[in-house]
């Protein structure tokens, strides 16, 4: 044994920390009192933390150089197990002990050389490769079982939240809860649904908040950007099924906010722009950020223009650059009444297009134009009244509440054959293998017939509520754009228009069809009503006459989707 040159190699796996026999530490101590009990020569010590039912860990391929080197020819391990787990790691181990290379492997309990039956070797690195496919299969049905429950299996949990050490210890069947930024994720949550803020305002407002990662340092912007993509705020996440398709589960975890806030923030990241900051009042534009070039499709950015005509030589400059006349040298505060120009322009940012010649246009011209959109969709306040007994009073076709029905009758039916399924399987009237089947294909039916459910569910009690709030819109839209703010523009702009186009110093927008369905309505019911409009009453409504009855579906502009 004296002559064998020992590389001592110690590894334990990094996935798998809670099932390991003995750490490295632990391994390396044992193994070097079993080498002095065997009087072995040890020339070096390995050690990695790196799983090994993949080829390619760095410690293993320096230990098989080092004795393709000649710097060693035996090695020292706790079990054949550590030194490999995957057949091609494991093949090289045994070509290289058959063809004398490595000329005697030692383990705690027993040793392997050349001469030796290569059975027991195999054996042992057959059980060690059938451990991984074995932990595969359990960790994969562990987690698909965990995801069934409503709990999400990751063990990394989005921002704001966190694994119940109590659930760990059996002393609470929660398994995630808040954290300790649950709270003021939440807050950020909220500030993004106002669509005043890009994802570069959201980590600032993060860090001035304290959140941090797991390292104590703040959070990468995209890191934020991830967040707001996630629906594990909105109570479902994403994981994968026996065949290993992904699909959406419901969780059991808190939500932070509803699904339809969820589906309004997607709305906000996939937008183009960026919005417009709040933090300085100053540059604040109410228009960048919903405008679009008509000609390269680019964004369009805001400038101020601020000059000055000196009083003296009548020179026109930038106040902004310089606030002494370029001609002359007199200082602006030296002046006798100049005259100031004070100018916003939007205009097209070229970073799509650098040869776009799309012209620039004044603040005062959009606002002109938005105006004039607005006004053109204002009802009077007796027809708005109308409009919302009309709403009230109606109900939602028979035909979508016979589908509602009929899908909540196979909803009860699929719930009674799971229950019976349970019940066979309790009583050994079905096998383990038929049982599973029969379940994955009921509960895949009772998950698609939920998502159903809860469209028709959504959308009944949604329709009144958007036909509502648009012609509420509709009402106040032109009194509350005269009296907004630069942010309460935009946030109104973005209620009634999708997008505003700039193109040939011209504006056009893009707007929901329950705008284009309100004013026709109004117009046709107005003029077939003109004879008694004078009369400004609420009850001049109820005589429809030739007009069809108000649809409060399409002035929500909502379908099932």
């Amino acid at each position: 044994m004296l002559n064998h040159r020992y590389i001592l190699y110690a590894r334990k796996s990094s996935e798998d920390k809670n099932r390991q026999v003995t750490s490295n530490k632990d391994q390396i101590k044992e193994l070097k009192i079993l080498a002095e009990k065997l009087n072995l020569n040890i020339v070096s010590v390995i050690k990695e933390s790196q799983s090994a039912k993949k080829p390619g860990r760095k410690g293993f391929r320096q230990l098989i150089e080092q004795i393709q080197n000649g710097e060693a020819d035996a090695v020292l391990c706790w079990k054949l197990d550590r030194l490999a787990r995957n057949p091609i790691d494991q093949g090289t181990i045994a070509w290289m002990l058959q063809q004398n290379i490595i000329k005697r492997i030692q383990t705690h309990s027993r040793y392997y050389e050349p001469k030796d039956n290569v059975l027991f070797m195999q054996m042992e690195f057959g059980m060690a490769t059938q451990y991984v496919k074995d932990l595969k299969v359990n960790v994969k049905r562990g987690t698909l079982s965990k995801a069934k429950r409503g709990w999400n299996p990751s063990p990394v949990l989005p921002v704001g939240y966190k694994h119940n050490p109590l659930y760990l210890s059996n002393e609470s069947t929660t398994e995630i809860v808040p954290d300790n930024n649950f709270k003021n994720v939440n807050k950020l949550w909220k500030l993004f649904l106002t669509g005043n803020y890009s994802v570069a305002d959201i980590k600032r407002k993060g860090d001035m908040f304290g959140i941090t990662g797991k390292s104590g340092k703040p959070l990468a912007k995209n890191t934020y950007h991830q967040f707001l993509r996630k629906p594990f705020y909105a109570g479902s996440f994403m994981w994968r099924d026996e065949n290993g398709e992904l699909i959406e589960f419901k969780g059991k975890h808190k939500k932070m906010i509803s699904y339809d806030e969820f589906l309004k923030a997607q709305e906000i990241l996939g937008e183009y722009h960026r919005p417009t900051r709040e933090r300085n009042i100053r540059y604040c534009f109410p228009y960048r950020g919903i405008l679009k070039c008509g000609t390269c499709n680019g964004y369009v950015t805001a400038q101020d223009i601020h000059q000055v005509i000196c009083s003296r030589c009548k020179y026109k400059y930038s106040i902004k650059t310089s606030s002494k006349c370029r001609k002359c040298g007199l200082d602006y505060t030296s002046m006798k009444n100049p005259s100031e120009v004070k100018k916003r322009y939007y205009r097209c940012s070229r970073k799509k297009d650098k040869s776009c010649e799309e012209k620039s246009i004044e603040e005062k011209d959009i606002e002109s134009y938005v105006l004039d959109f607005v006004k053109s969709m204002k009802i009077d306040e007796d027809f708005y009244l109308w409009a919302i007994d009309e709403i009230e009073r109606q109900e939602l076709e028979s035909p979508r509440i016979d589908i509602l029905s009929t899908m909540q009758k196979r909803k009860i039916s699929l719930e009674k054959r799971l229950d019976g399924l349970i019940l066979m399987k309790a009583d050994g009237e079905i096998n383990a293998e038929k049982y599973q089947a029969h379940y994955n294909e009921i509960n895949n039916q009772l998950m698609e017939i939920d998502i159903e459910i809860n469209k028709h569910e959504k959308f009944q009690k949604g329709y009144k509520v958007n036909a509502l709030k648009n012609l509420d819109i509709a009402r106040k839209a032109y009194s509350a754009f005269r009296n907004a703010s630069n942010i309460e523009k935009k946030n109104l702009i973005r209620e009634i228009g999708y997008n505003l186009i700039l193109k040939g110093k011209m504006l056009s927008v893009i707007k929901p069809k329950w705008i284009s369905y309100l004013k026709d309505y109004y117009t046709d019911f107005s003029a077939k009503n003109s004879r008694v409009q004078p009369k400004k009453s609420v009850a001049i409504y109820n005589d429809l006459g030739a007009c069809e009855p108000l649809n409060p579906i399409l002035l929500a502009d909502q379908d099932l989707g």
